[in-house]
Order: C-alpha cells, then structure tokens, then sequence
C-alpha cells in the first residue's frame, strides 16, 4: 500500500508541469500587459512634462502682460487727472468770462445775421 503512495506522487508532477506553463503563459500576458502600462505611464509623463512647460510659457507671458496692464493703468490715471484737470481750468475760464458756449454763440448769430441785414440794405442803397 506504500509503494502506491509514490506511484500516486509521480502523477501530480506532470499535472505541476502543466500548471506551470500555463503560469508561464499567464505571467508573460502579464509582463506583456506590464509593459503596455509603462508606455502608457511614459505617454502620460511626457505630456505632463509638455503641459507643464505651457504653463511656465504661459505664466511668463501673463507676468509680461500683468507689467503692461500696470503701466496702462498708470497713463490712463495720469490721463485722467490731466483732463480734469483741463476740466477745472476751462470751467474757471468760463465763468471768469461771465459767459457760457451757448451765450457766445447767440451772439456769433446775431453777428452774421446783423452782417446780412447790412448787406442787404447796402445793395439796396448803392445799386441805386
């Protein structure tokens, strides 16, 4: 009955054999598979390493524009003050004139209407 016992031990090293390469096969599917992963991890890698050159590019052409934008701010300040400046000035003008536009111009009115009444009267007179 012993002896039987090592018969039944050869039959399970051909059935280990079997097994194993099937694992063989299964672990290179595997590595296969593995590998994949690690091209595509590469893939990733190398576009965050793009994206984050963008990035960098992009940062520094904001800081650039962010200097431009800081001195536009600064002439449109200064503009404004200067025509505000200008503002006060003209309306000081004005009314140490005692008139306004509208005034000046009523006046520029009855001038030229003034100036054409003469006009005609002169034709008048002298074609006599």
């Amino acid at each position: 009955g012993g002896g039987g016992g090592g018969g039944g031990g050869g039959g399970p090293d051909i059935q280990q054999e079997e097994v194993t390469d099937e694992h063989r096969s299964v672990m290179l599917q595997i590595e296969q598979k593995d590998q994949q992963l690690d091209g595509l991890v590469d893939q990733v890698g190398q576009g965050v390493m793009e994206l984050g050159q963008l990035a960098r590019g992009l940062n520094e052409e904001l800081v650039k524009q962010n200097i431009m934008l800081e001195g536009l701010e600064e002439r449109i300040d200064n503009t404004s003050n200067n025509v505000e400046n200008l503002n006060a000035k003209m309306k000081k003008t004005l009314s140490e004139m005692g008139r306004s536009a509208d005034k000046c111009m009523m006046d520029f009115i009855c001038l030229v209407i003034l100036l054409g009444i003469l006009a005609v009267v002169y034709n008048m007179f002298i074609k006599k």
